[in-house]
């Protein structure tokens, strides 16, 4: 297995997402817990769109991307932040 750096990108809806949203993604992000973390909110009140860079291990590229995919929702989701709306991934530098 090798080491993928892989950055992950939720999209979240404002009208369908619960009033704290945004005061969870920022107080997620706060937390740090090594990870490289922003929340982008130049589009409230229409969308937020967090960022989070990962460095997972695994067979591939893919199973890199899928890994980050579901652990972002499973910290998100542990966090109390609601699902988003889209989350894609993307492995390696991005240019």
């Amino acid at each position: 297995m090798s080491l993928y750096p892989v950055t992950v990108t939720a999209s979240y809806l404002a009208a369908g997402s619960p009033g704290d949203t945004i005061e969870r993604l920022r107080a997620w992000a706060a937390q740090a817990d090594g990870r490289t973390f922003a929340v982008d909110d130049s589009i409230e009140p229409v969308r937020w769109t967090a960022t989070a860079d990962y460095q997972i291990d695994a067979d591939s590229d893919v199973a890199a991307e899928h890994v980050a995919v579901e652990r972002y929702e499973s910290e998100t989701q542990a966090a109390g932040i609601a699902r988003a709306e889209t989350v894609i991934a993307a492995t390696g530098p991005l240019a």
